[in-house]
């Protein structure tokens, strides 16, 4: 700092000699004969009055050597500085490499224990598995013996039957009039073609008379027999469809395509078929039409055999289970039961169809507040369902109608078999709906009621199943409805 008149004047020449001597690095001299500034007495300037700007000036020399001193401290405070930075780098590098090690370490423990748990959850679920194979086939083992008992009570029955029909028919032979000689009498046939009359028929008649007879044969066969769930005339209805709190969620509570529980109002009249569309039934369709179903068709059925797979050969015709005439026919898709209903219609001319979601739950429901139609629980004797655990005796489908109908008159509506419905499978709607039809399209349309197969929660009245159009599986098959 160089003193001089014009400089101790200068505010910015005394701020700077203040930062200097803050710093440590003042080194002031005096150039003209002033006062020094307070502040800075303790400071002997280098005396440059009439200085002649020649180097070996002594005060030049001395500040000379101050500053080079001043210089070699910077670069030893520099060096000291680096030298400590240098060294923050490498303990921090260290303790990085440390933690990067350590964190290693954890991971490899993690990871062998992540492995001793799946081992144990293997070993869990083979121990798990092999209990309930274990148990399935004791079950099935107890379901078999008791089928093999309901079949042989009901050879029984079917003979005693069989007997009583002969003896009746023997009895009604003896007594019926001789046929004239180009005629035939046909006497007490069933109403409403005959009356408990007589009648004698010639010849000529006689082919009539036996294909007004067969028609009437067949369409007790073919026709479903169909209850009113909302006659003509009614007023419209009202229900909460899906899962409601403390009404569906039993059994192993509801699953989330239940939900929300939402208003629904049925405006229109319709039918419903007593009872899932029988073996007999569905033959007499294939027989009058030379209908091949999907599976038919695709040679195979969905069912299980070691394993949820394809079985080759399978169909409606070929469960891999015994079926009577009586029993559900199953192994049928969305498009073969259509084409059922389609060919109802247009033989009787009435209006058949797949019913509606909606319609499907109201009529399951049978007008009951609750998660079956008989209470909250799944019970015994009241469905089908998987082994003894709706304390059925069936192992699998069972005769149609084995169960108490519903207040609405329907069976089965609960187990036996999955039953299609028309509408594509879509979410609820939270908002109150009227006559709803599900979704314009998708992918899979809607089965409903559960089955054999299924838990006791599976057969709820709120339950939803789903699939493709194409999809058959053993344990699905359909009723149909009649309406607008």
């Amino acid at each position: 700092m160089a003193w001089s008149a014009h400089s101790i004047a200068s505010e910015w020449v005394i701020e700077e000699a203040l930062e200097g001597k803050k710093r440590g690095v003042l080194l002031p001299i005096r150039l003209e004969n002033v006062e020094i500034p307070f502040g800075f007495g303790v400071y002997q300037p280098g005396d440059f009055i009439g200085w002649d700007g020649k180097a070996e000036h002594l005060e030049f020399l001395r500040l000379a050597g101050e500053i080079q001193g001043l210089l070699a401290r910077h670069d030893a405070e520099s060096q000291r500085k680096a030298d400590a930075i240098a060294a923050e780098q490498q303990r921090l590098a260290k303790e990085q490499a440390l933690a990067a090690q350590q964190a290693r370490e954890a991971a490899e423990r993690q990871r062998s224990m992540d492995e001793e748990a799946q081992r144990q959850r293997e070993a869990a679920a083979a121990a798990e598995k092999v209990r309930l194979t274990q148990e399935k086939a004791a079950a099935d083992q107890k379901a078999r013996e008791a089928r093999a008992l309901e079949q042989a009570e009901r050879k029984k029955r079917e003979q005693a039957a069989a007997e009583d029909t002969a003896r009746r028919a023997a009895e009604a032979k003896a007594k019926q009039p001789q046929p004239l000689v180009d005629g035939l009498v046909l006497e007490e046939l069933t109403p409403p073609f005959w009356k408990k009359r007589h009648f004698q028929l010639g010849a000529a008649a006689l082919s009539v008379a036996v294909v007004v007879i067969y028609m009437q044969q067949s369409e007790v066969v073919t026709m479903p027999e169909m209850i009113d769930i909302i006659p003509e005339g009614s007023k419209p209805v009202s229900f909460t469809m899906g899962c409601k709190e403390g009404r569906d969620d039993v059994e192993g509570g509801c699953d989330s395509d239940e939900k929300p529980a939402h208003k629904v109002t049925l405006t229109k009249p319709y039918k419903l078929a007593k009872t899932e569309v029988t073996v007999a039934q569905f033959r007499a369709f294939v027989d009058a039409t030379g209908y091949k179903t999907t599976a038919e068709e695709k040679g195979s059925c969905w069912s299980w055999a070691d394993g949820w797979k394809e079985v080759k050969g399978n169909s409606w015709l070929k469960l891999g289970f015994e079926q009577g005439e009586d029993h559900p026919v199953a192994c049928v898709s969305w498009d073969d039961a259509q084409a059922y209903v389609d060919w109802l219609k247009k033989e009787t001319q009435n209006l058949y169809r797949l019913p509606t979601e909606a319609e499907w739950e109201y009529a399951a429901r049978g007008g009951k507040e609750g998660a079956y139609p008989w209470g909250q629980s799944i019970g015994k004797d009241n469905a089908n369902c998987s082994g003894n655990l709706c304390g059925d005796q069936f192992e699998y489908t069972s005769p149609v109608g084995s169960f108490a109908a519903n207040p609405f008159g329907l069976k089965d509506m609960h187990g036996n078999v999955w039953e299609w419905v028309s509408d594509w499978k879509g979410d609820y709607a939270a908002e109150p709906q009227q006559d709803p039809k599900g979704p314009s399209s998708g992918v899979e349309r809607v089965v409903r009621g559960g089955s054999w197969s299924g838990l006791g929660g599976g057969v709820r009245s709120a339950i939803r199943g789903r699939g493709d159009p194409a999809m058959r599986d053993y344990d699905i098959g359909f009723r149909p409805a009649q309406g607008q």
